[in-house]
C-alpha cells in the first residue's frame, strides 16, 4: 500500500479521526474551529488574544497531529460521521 493510499484510508476511518482530535490541545482545537470557519491568522490571533505567529505555530501542530495536508482535508475529517464523538 502506498503512502497516499494509506493516508486516504486513515482519512476515512472515523475512529482514527476521533483519536487524532482527542490529541489536540484546547488552543489547537480553538484555532482549528476558527480556521475552518474561514478566519485569517490575524483574525484568529485577535480573537484569541495571541500573536499571528503563535496562531501559525498552533495551526502547524494541529495539522500535523490531524495528518491533514490542508484545510480541505481537515474539513473532510471534521465533517466525517462520528469524528467528533
Amino acid at each position: 500500500m502506498t503512502g497516499d493510499v494509506r493516508a486516504r484510508t486513515a482519512l476515512a476511518d472515523p475512529k482514527e479521526i476521533a483519536a487524532r482530535m482527542a490529541r489536540l490541545s484546547r488552543r489547537e482545537r480553538q484555532v482549528m474551529e476558527l480556521a475552518l470557519a474561514g478566519r485569517a491568522n490575524r483574525e484568529i490571533a485577535a480573537q484569541l488574544g495571541i500573536s499571528p505567529r503563535t496562531v501559525e505555530v498552533f495551526k502547524a501542530r494541529m495539522m500535523e497531529k490531524m495528518r491533514a495536508r490542508g484545510l480541505s482535508d481537515l474539513a473532510r475529517m471534521v465533517a466525517s460521521p462520528r469524528a467528533g464523538s
